[in-house]
């Protein structure tokens, strides 16, 4: 119960200064990390629920990344939502807990270099996006994300 006053402290009083935009009555329930804040909007009554990692910066390129949560979003608990170019959620969005969302993912091309020591690459190419609706899920990914599944509403 602490924690919800402590997040709504960091909501008045932190987040506004920190945050590109962070709207009214929104509030960031025990995070697990926020990367790059200057560049993620939180518009007004968003939820993000403990233990969310938020990141977005600019690791592919991009000198403006974005990371924008619309109005009555709710980011379900364990969520983790890393822009390195642009993710939007549309107003009024839920997530499910335990969610992996992002638009880049690790250059895979030495098999005898660990993943996470290779570098990171745009999975979105500019003729595709990803942008979450409150009734529909369009991801649409790159050709290059082998193994994912292309959604495209």
């Amino acid at each position: 119960m602490i924690y919800k006053v402590i997040a709504k402290l960091r909501s008045l009083f932190l987040y506004p200064f920190q945050f590109k935009h962070f709207g009214k009555k929104s509030r960031i329930d025990k995070p697990l990390r926020i990367e790059g804040k200057k560049h993620i909007e939180i518009e007004d009554q968003v939820l993000v629920q403990p233990y969310t990692w938020l990141a977005c910066l600019p690791l592919t390129g991009c000198k403006s990344p974005k990371l924008k949560i619309g109005k009555g979003c709710t980011i379900g608990h364990f969520n983790h939502i890393y822009a390195t170019e642009e993710i939007v959620f549309e107003d009024y969005v839920l997530t499910a807990d335990k969610v992996y969302i992002s638009d880049n993912l690790h250059n895979y091309e030495n098999p005898n270099v660990p993943i996470i020591q290779q570098s990171v690459i745009q999975a979105i190419t500019p003729r595709h996006h990803k942008m979450f609706h409150a009734n529909v899920q369009t991801e649409c990914v790159s050709e290059r994300a082998v193994g994912w599944v292309k959604m495209c509403a």
